[in-house]
């Protein structure tokens, strides 16, 4: 049992950090930035595609934005082809990046709503309430964390890797929340410059590193191949690749790569 427990925290790990960095650098002066990116297993075929697009609606108070992802196609953990729709209310400036409030539905090919899940961030608490419901199984599942720090999740993590570039970071420690619900602790770091191509174009790009902490759970780490993106090294460091674990640890390793030109 205990084995089971940590290939599940391993697993969640692994989920999160797999498209995690879709949403990256955005020019702020336009009404909407809208980006495309897709999931390949190491043979190349394509397994989804999604679009997310970043507006500043003129409802928010300033340095307020709302982030609008699309997918559909077929992912790890569901059975058969899914869509899915999630919105993100996050908050931005150049000191910082972070997630307010977030909601995202999964549905099946006929339309049909098989998943659901909120995250609900105060900031004046330092508190987040995660929920997620299994509309197929019917199973509810309900949490509230502290953090202290930065904090972020899996539709923000691109901008805050960007921000943390935009900084001259070498490395940081920072929490992401999960569905499970969970949150962790992930380092971030830098690894090296180096030249990529990305569809048939050649891009000075930073490799960096998340690399999640398990706590007691450490071990399971032996089975949790390390997630790796790289970035543009050049302003505004958009997000170009990732590399690492679709979802579960019995989940195909992919490549999630821009498909922006």
């Amino acid at each position: 049992m205990k084995k089971v427990v940590k290939y599940q925290a391993a697993a969640a790990m692994a989920a999160i950090l797999c498209m995690a960095c879709a949403a990256s650098a955005w020019p702020q002066e336009k009404d909407v930035f809208e980006t495309s990116y897709a999931c390949y297993d190491f043979k190349g075929e394509q397994r989804w595609q999604a679009t997310t697009q970043i507006s500043a609606p003129a409802d928010r108070q300033k340095g307020n934005y709302l982030l609008v992802e699309k997918g559909d196609g077929y992912y790890s953990g569901f059975k058969g082809k899914v869509s899915w729709v999630a919105t993100l209310d996050f908050q931005s400036d150049e000191n910082i990046v972070r997630p307010l409030k977030m909601r995202k539905e999964v549905f099946d090919a006929s339309r049909q709503k098989v998943s659901l899940e909120t995250q609900e961030f105060d900031y004046a608490g330092n508190t987040v309430e995660v929920v997620y419901e299994d509309l197929v199984l019917k199973k509810k599942r309900q949490a509230r964390f502290n953090f202290s720090g930065d904090v972020a999740n899996q539709l923000i993590l691109g901008l805050y890797v960007q921000k943390f570039l935009e900084q001259g970071r070498e490395k940081a420690m920072f929490e992401i929340v999960s569905g499970e619900p969970h949150i962790y602790k992930v380092y971030l770091r830098r690894v090296k410059k180096e030249n990529i191509e990305v569809n048939g174009r050649s891009y000075a790009a930073y490799k960096l590193c998340l690399d999640p902490e398990l706590g007691i759970l450490s071990v399971a780490k032996i089975f949790l191949p390390k997630a790796y993106v790289w970035h543009s090294s050049l302003p505004k460091f958009e997000w170009l690749r990732y590399k690492g674990l679709e979802a579960s640890l019995d989940s195909p390793q992919v490549e999630i790569r821009t498909l922006d030109k």
